[in-house]
């Protein structure tokens, strides 16, 4: 098995926000919470997105960072079945299988991490080497069929093409960030079955310090513009 690491770069948090709001206010419904923050949205209900927007003018990255993993915790199934469709119709990407999604954060950078993923390595050497060569090196087995097929993975043009596919499948919930620096890793032991459970909204106590502090920055904005 493989797993991928690719940096985030350039999030656009606005739109970002935006876009996924309508799954942030379904969870926060769904949510049965004594935290302030959480319960002063779900009295907002529709009328959130704005105050939520301007927040974010308010709030230092990191705290966006660690509430942007948090929401797109949400997605992470989602995001593993489209990027699964897209690597259905690449020439590589079809001996490819994703197991697992997850956005992680590490320090003050973000990282989609792609785990669990399944490598017809036979497949995909015999798709690049066709002819003689080919037939004759898919009859390799074991670790170096795997590192042949890894060498063909780690060139530029297929990085390239698994972090495009990566961020398509982004795309296609509105999350609208850059992807860079895919790095890929081989697996050394079998992962076990992952199973997805219904993630839940819930603010450390730094976030909700943070958030309310926010909060207090936003109203104090609108109340000096109606001034």
């Amino acid at each position: 098995m493989l797993s991928a690491s690719i940096k985030i770069s350039d999030i656009n948090y606005e739109k970002t926000f935006q876009n996924i709001f309508p799954m942030i206010r379904e969870n926060i419904k769904r949510t049965e919470s004594d935290n302030l923050v959480l319960r002063f949205f779900k009295k907002l209900d529709d009328a959130a997105l704005p105050v939520l927007l301007g927040i974010m003018n308010h709030l230092p990255e990191d705290i966006k960072n660690e509430l942007l993993v948090l929401c797109l915790d949400t997605y992470s199934g989602k995001i593993q079945e489209k990027l699964n469709e897209g690597l259905e119709t690449n020439s590589y990407g079809k001996y490819l299988n994703v197991g697992r999604v997850s956005i992680v954060q590490e320090g003050k950078f973000l990282y989609l991490w792609i785990g669990q993923v399944e490598v017809d390595y036979k497949g995909l050497v015999k798709e690049r080497m066709t002819g003689m060569i080919g037939n004759f090196v898919s009859f390799f087995a074991g670790e170096k069929l795997e590192n042949i097929a890894l060498d063909m993975l780690e060139s530029e043009i297929s990085k390239k093409k698994l972090m495009e596919l990566a961020k398509d499948a982004l795309d296609k919930y509105g999350i609208v960030m850059d992807l860079t620096d895919i790095q890929l890793i081989k697996d050394k032991e079998e992962s076990g079955d992952y199973i997805e459970a219904e993630p839940h909204l819930v603010l450390s106590e730094r976030m909700e310090n943070a958030i309310m502090d926010a909060l207090a920055g936003y109203l104090k904005d609108k109340e000096s513009g109606i001034k």
